[in-house]
């Protein structure tokens, strides 16, 4: 008779002196239900004799099947018996397994489910799979005749002694290495559990019954119908009936439950499951009824395991990454997870290694050499890391994932993508070999390599999850990718033992510790969504984060971190503050100064760049220089300080302290390519801020230069697509632009619309910025239709009413439309539109800031056009009023309200209070590094008007010929300014020489000429240069 080993685990009876355990590998599954369950045990079915019974229907007894003379029964399922048999031509003992007689009557289909298990079988060859050597039939009916294997089930070698994971571990891995080779070769198992894996008595262990197997790329060829509760099913029975799931109900997948076809990650579930029951020798899942499996497995509720089980933190940890409700949250394939397990048992064995040696190992474990991987190099296992993380399948996806957008720039992308992530990957290896060496040699503690191990986890973890973003790719991640590769968490710091040293260690509780490695890796993906541009979908991972019962100080800080930066990149940049000062008292609290620092770094951002909170940001410095002092030495400090010089650039911007900020970015930028590499988008991102501070200053000619180098850097580094080359096209076509450049002007904001429009679409909202930029340019070249047009369109693009605006971000096209109304000489109109956008700005700003002050500018641009100079005084000055509370006094800024007022001075005839205007304009535009700037050339036109004004001649020539020069330099030939600029030297030339000169002449005549040459809207000033005295061009 069969006997029961422990917990009821069919064992087959000996046969000889030797007492080899013959095992029924082949037969239907004769596991039965273990003796927790509800359910009452599959009856032992007989072995077979050969004196009280045929072997086959109608056949003699001791009779042969086929060429193989059978020896005894092994067993015998629902679908089949198995013999041991002989081969008399090859010598060899054999097992073989033919159809019950019953079989075919009560179920038809029985026939071709042997057919096809010896099919799957026949085309595997791999020494963790048991070898079929011949399929033949007999009497009608078909037989298999395979490798015959001494030794027990894996659940039986479960419970004949205790297994340790160390143990069970290599076992389970040699398993997987069957299932993996099955499915390489196109075959999904669709049945693994411990009843269909074999543990020779030699140690090598083997997968069988393929019966339920089939081809990945063919359709199953039962019908799937969801899996119903029954008190006849056992959770340990397989189901194979037409019209039902297939597998064994404790080993399937959620998507088997629910009637979904199978497919390899089903097979990685059902391992991980019974790789969850090796180690802690109990189901994952509930186990109490059918109904209550089929609820927690679809419902994903992962029993904890036992408080007692001595099983590393970090198993549990794949097993639960394979236990994923959804099949694509499991790994990319089997050998991902025995990458996993490989690593989990590296970091731990490698001082065995060192000390006991390779025997030692091979010894406890009972396997035997053949059966391990060759373990000369005890750290070369982490090689197999890459394997579908970044091999050439998942590499061969990832492109095929952005190229499927139909993005037009997606294979320039990936041509920047690819290197950045192969390097990534290669140095993950290399981090990994590093770290298991300096065990290896005793350079580690083993509290160090497990930090070390923990971190690289982390980053892979990371790669992973960016990896499959890019698989799954839309527009916006195609723009965003290139950026997001080079912003992976750094492969450095996990070798950064110092740091690491100082750092918090994990918890010691192991469930406790899971949850946390858990925790980390959910935050690394909901990082990779954020690089990605996918700040939506990275919120909502973090935000179901289950973080009742973590007492983890450390890991909840960086939580608090993610979901501030998630929140901030999501536009709610009150709450992301809330969330980083909570996640900065978590980091002080416990003592985890690198997350201390990046916390406050990232506050400073928001308060700053989002929140407008400068001073906050000031006042708050020398705490974080505090905290970044803490870990200056560490990988992270440089690139940290980086960051700190940033935000103290933008705080400087905000409050008018341009040298300040200057040098601020400038130290940023040093710190940042040390850190980091010229190259790297940080580096661009903090020249691309200079260039704008330097623009913001009216240091324009600086600033066009530095916006060029970062638009260049970025096109090189980011590619010619990417989101931020928008934003910096239309800061460079600002700069352009402030410096009559139009035609550059426009190719830049040219450029921005395109990139916008083929990441965004053609009615995006953030279309609004470049939109409203154009019609600046427009009104400029005084195209007032034109400029209406793309106003309007930026309105309507943000969502506001142009009557009753609401949006801040609505000023910019608001102000337009003004100043395009007053361009075409409809003054009531401009007025209401300047009082709205007067509005709007103290509405949602308040009254004292400094862009209520440009927009009283317009406001008294519009009044001095119209006639209306008292309403042009006022305005200007209570611009002024509010650029001196909150300029320096020195601020070069202050120079446009003084050179308003001066010039309306001088057009009431009030020529002394103009000078005195014009010429503090002038000292502050020309104290510093202004003095050759366009807004000095403007200051010097009215400054050669008022000297004309003054009967001073020879001062009128000194300023429009130091006006001609510096738009000569700067300036599009055929400017309005440097036609007004000659003019006015034609003038002043005559004014000197009592006559008018061929010189003054000749420039009076280009004058003319450039603005005929303009058109109809500079008609007004055509028709004054025609009305001088002298010979006119016609």
């Amino acid at each position: 008779m069969i006997s029961r080993g422990p917990e009821g685990r069919v064992v087959a009876p000996t046969s000889g002196p030797h007492q080899d355990h013959e095992v029924p590998h082949a037969g239907a599954p004769l596991d039965v239900t273990r003796e927790e369950t509800s359910f009452p045990p599959t009856p032992v079915l007989p072995a077979p004799r050969p004196s009280s019974r045929t072997l086959i229907p109608g056949m003699p007894l001791l009779a042969r099947i086929g060429r193989f003379t059978v020896l005894a029964g092994l067993g015998e399922g629902g679908m089949g018996i198995v013999y041991s048999a002989y081969d008399d031509q090859l010598d060899r003992k054999v097992a073989v397994k033919v159809l019950r007689g019953d079989t075919m009557r009560r179920d038809p289909q029985a026939r071709e489910r042997l057919l096809r298990e010896a099919q799957a079988m026949a085309r595997l060859s791999h020494p963790n799979i048991v070898t079929v050597h011949e399929v033949g039939s007999q009497d009608g009916e078909i037989f298999i005749a395979m490798e015959f294997v001494r030794g027990h089930s894996l659940g039986s070698w479960l419970q004949l002694a205790p297994r340790g994971w160390r143990e069970v571990v290599p076992a389970m891995i040699q398993a997987g290495r069957g299932l993996a080779a099955a499915h390489a070769a196109g075959l999904i198992h669709r049945d693994f559990k411990p009843a269909n894996v074999l543990v020779a008595t030699e140690g090598v262990v083997k997968v069988l019954d393929f019966g339920l197997a089939r081809a990945v790329d063919s359709p199953s060829p039962e019908a799937l119908a969801p899996l119903r509760a029954a008190a006849s099913t056992s959770l340990d029975t397989a189901l194979t009936r037409t019209g039902t799931v297939l597998g064994t109900p404790a080993y399937m997948a959620p998507e088997q439950h629910l009637g979904e076809p199978a497919t390899e990650k089903s097979d990685q579930f059902a391992y991980c499951v019974s790789l969850y029951e090796a180690l802690y020798g109990q189901s994952p899942f509930d186990t109490s009824s059918l109904l209550a499996l089929t609820h927690s497995v679809t419902q994903g509720q992962v029993r904890d395991p036992p408080a007692s089980a001595a099983v590393p933190a970090a198993l549990l940890q794949i097993i639960h990454r394979g236990l994923s409700l959804d099949p694509g949250r499991r790994f990319a394939s089997m050998n991902d997870v025995l990458a996993a397990l490989e690593r989990t048992l590296e970091r731990r064995r490698t001082p065995w290694f060192v000390v006991a040696g390779v025997a030692a190992l091979i010894g406890a474990a009972g396997f035997s050499a053949a059966s391990l991987r060759p373990v000369e190099d005890p750290c070369g296992a982490a090689h197999g890391e890459l394997v579908g993380l970044w091999d050439k399948p998942t590499i061969a996806a990832t492109r095929a994932g952005l190229l499927a957008t139909r993005v037009s720039f997606a294979e320039d992308t990936w041509t920047r993508v690819r290197p950045r992530l192969d390097a990534y990957a290669q140095g993950l290896v290399a981090m990994r070999v590093d770290a298991c060496r300096a065990l290896e040699e005793r350079r580690s503690s083993m509290r160090l390599f497990d930090m070390r191990t923990a971190c690289l986890d982390q980053r892979h973890a990371s790669l992973s999850a960016f990896v499959a973003i890019l698989q799954r790719a839309d527009s916006d991640v195609v723009g965003n990718a290139a950026a997001a590769a080079a912003t992976l968490p750094a492969i450095a710091a996990c070798g950064d033992t110092r740091a690491l040293a100082q750092a918090v260690a994990a918890p010691d509780d192991p469930a406790m510790a899971l949850r946390v490695a858990r925790i980390r890796s959910t935050l690394a993906e909901a990082q990779a969504h954020e690089s990605a541009g996918q700040s939506a979908q990275g919120l909502a991972l973090v935000r179901a984060l289950d973080l009742d019962g973590v007492d983890d100080g450390p890991v909840l800080a960086e939580a608090a971190l993610r979901r501030g930066s998630l929140l901030s990149e999501a536009g709610q940049h009150q709450a992301a503050e809330t969330e980083l000062a909570d996640g900065l008292r978590l980091a002080l609290a416990s003592d985890h100064a690198v997350m201390a620092a990046s916390i406050a770094t990232r506050r400073d951002f928001v308060r700053a760049a989002r929140l407008q909170r400068a001073r906050d940001v000031q006042g708050d410095a020398p705490i974080t220089e505090g905290l970044l002092a803490r870990i200056e030495a560490y990988d992270a400090g440089p690139e940290l300080r980086g960051d700190h010089f940033n935000n103290l650039g933008i705080a400087s911007a905000i409050l008018g302290q341009q040298q300040l900020a200057n040098q601020h970015f400038e130290a940023s930028i040093a710190a940042r390519t040390a850190a980091l590499g010229a190259d790297h988008p940080q580096v661009v991102f903090a020249l691309g801020n200079l260039g704008l501070n330097l623009l913001l200053f009216d240091d324009t000619v600086a600033a066009a230069s530095k916006l060029e180098s970062a638009f260049q850097a970025a096109e090189a580094s980011l590619g010619p697509n990417h989101p931020h080359l928008a934003l910096l096209a239309i800061n460079l076509g600002a700069a352009r632009l402030a410096l009559e450049q139009f035609g550059a002007a426009s190719q830049a904001f040219d450029r921005a619309l395109a990139i916008q429009t083929a990441l965004l679409g053609d009615d995006a909202h953030d279309l609004h910025y470049v939109l409203a930029n154009i019609g600046d340019l427009a009104v400029d070249q005084r195209r007032c239709a034109d400029a209406n047009t793309h106003y309007r369109r930026a309105l309507t693009l943000l969502g506001q009413d142009e009557q009753h605006p609401t949006d801040p971000a609505a000023l910019q096209p608001l102000v337009g439309l003004a100043k395009a109304a007053s361009c075409a000489g409809d003054f009531v109109t401009a007025r209401a539109q300047f009082e709205r956008a007067l509005a709007l700005a103290e509405a949602t700003l308040g009254r004292g800031e400094l862009r209520l002050a440009v927009i009283l500018d317009g406001l008294g641009d519009m009044y001095l056009k119209s006639g209306q100079l008292l309403p042009a005084m006022a305005s200007y000055q209570r611009g002024l009023a509010i650029r001196q509370a909150q300029l320096a006094v020195d601020s070069p800024r202050l120079g446009e309200s003084y050179r308003r007022i001066g010039e309306l001075h001088r057009r009431q005839g009030r020529l002394k209070e103009a000078a005195a205007a014009l010429a503090q304009a002038q000292a502050l535009q020309e104290a510093g590094v202004l003095a050759d700037s366009v807004a000095a050339a403007a200051i010097r036109l009215r400054l050669g008007e008022l000297a004309l004004d003054s009967r001073q001649p020879a001062q009128a020539r000194e300023h429009f010929e130091r006006a001609r020069a510096i738009y000569t330099a700067h300036s599009d030939p055929d400017t309005l300014v440097l036609a007004l600029a000659r003019f006015g030297l034609a003038r002043a030339i005559s004014a000197e020489a009592s006559a008018v000169t061929p010189e003054a002449r000749a420039l009076a005549d280009q004058a003319l000429a450039t603005l005929q040459a303009r058109g109809p809207a500079y008609a007004p000033e055509a028709r004054m240069i025609r009305a001088w005295p002298g010979p006119r061009s016609k």
